[in-house]
């Protein structure tokens, strides 16, 4: 009964900042320059201290300026403060710019509650100018994951979404593909890379991301008979390949090439070499040589007379 009590006011007291509001101006007295400050209101405040004094955590703000100019600060506050702003100066004139901020609390249960915040296009001009971010609690913000062609946690599902109240789990968005390295996540199907982490996405609005893939790099040793054939295999042949895309496989693969049945009439079968008339290799560490700068590998039957 106390948890669901404690839970109830937690939960009051997210409404409550979701309703307060960050205040934004613009000043530019001079012409030159202009000076841009986001502030808490005090119904934020004092939300947040409330919040901050059950975590017994501090505050914190972060502000975004995004378009012509990109900046970014964060600043930290106690659950005492009076007042809590972040001021950007020296900002050039006529320069077309939104403003993203968060304010929020580092809890001591280990979760950071967030509340975004995001402005209408601004355009800096001489005099002063004032805009207006409501703060919303970003739980109520959609994340949606599609794997773009791989899949998702259960290696079945390809997209998944997720009401988040801090942020995004990487290990409940888990992306695989075979044959595939995850590179990040886009905002579109075919975009580049914005995030490294559904961890670092702070919505200030629905969003879907896709993941971003690039291809293993994938290594090829070929086995030339060189003059013999392969008898391990259902049909006589006079090549055989492997394949890998983790060079820390190589040293089993070169057992599996050291099982090979190889016949020629008339010859023993002495190893392998570089070369059709080559020494002959007595581990892998060549074939990584050559995989240094090539991504194939041929090795030539050696023989000697019976």
């Amino acid at each position: 009964m106390k948890s669901f009590f404690h839970s109830l006011v937690s939960a009051f007291a997210l409404c409550i900042i979701a309703l307060a509001f960050f205040s934004c101006s613009l000043v530019n007295s001079d012409g030159d320059s202009g000076e841009l400050t986001v502030a808490l209101s005090q119904e934020q405040i004092s939300a947040l201290s409330q919040r901050s004094a059950d975590t017994d955590g501090d505050m914190f703000l972060e502000v975004y300026l995004k378009g012509d100019i990109t900046q970014s600060k964060t600043a930290s506050f106690s659950s005492t403060s009076q007042s809590a702003s972040i001021t950007f100066s020296e900002l050039k004139p006529y320069a077309k710019i939104t403003v993203e901020a968060y304010a929020g609390i580092n809890g001591n249960d280990g979760k950071t509650y967030k509340y975004s915040g995001k402005s209408d296009d601004i355009e800096i001009q001489s005099g002063e100018n004032t805009a207006n971010l409501t703060a919303k609690d970003i739980s109520r913000y959609n994340i949606t994951v599609d794997a773009n062609g791989g899949t998702i946690s259960d290696s079945t599902q390809t997209e998944k979404s997720v009401i988040t109240t801090h942020y995004a789990s990487d290990d409940y968005f888990y992306c695989y593909r075979e044959g595939y390295t995850l590179k990040g996540y886009a905002l579109s199907a075919t975009g580049a890379v914005v995030y490294s982490s559904t961890e670092d996405v702070i919505p200030c609005e629905d969003i879907t991301l896709y993941a971003v893939w690039e291809k293993e790099k994938e290594y090829t040793i070929i086995l030339d008979a060189n003059g013999g054939t392969f008898t391990d295999t259902p049909t006589e042949t006079t090549t055989k390949t492997f394949t890998l895309t983790d060079l820390d496989d190589l040293e089993s693969i070169y057992g599996q090439i050291e099982d090979v049945q190889i016949e020629k009439d008339d010859y023993q079968f002495q190893g392998f070499a570089l070369s059709d008339a080559g020494d002959v290799i007595s581990d892998y560490s060549p074939i990584a040589q050559v995989f240094e700068t090539s991504d194939t590998c041929t090795l030539y039957a050696q023989w000697g007379q019976q």
